[in-house]
């Protein structure tokens, strides 16, 4: 599955985030079969996470 890129970043400077390390900025469109998708942060490091915890970052950042 391709990445997408969080679109609330659109037009933004990521100097000005103010948790960067809990940012999402590209993730994977759909989980693997292990139920996990690759999330990529914009402190610049990459995390794989369970369905239920990536639908909970999801909703608290509001991605569409």
């Amino acid at each position: 599955e391709p990445y997408v890129p969080n679109a609330n970043l659109s037009g933004r400077n990521l100097l000005t985030l103010r948790a960067p390390a809990q940012m999402p900025v590209y993730f994977e469109a759909g989980p693997a079969r292990d139920n996990t998708r690759a999330v990529a942060f914009a402190d610049g490091h990459c995390k794989r996470l369970g369905e239920p915890e990536w639908q909970k970052l999801k909703r608290a950042y509001k991605i569409p």
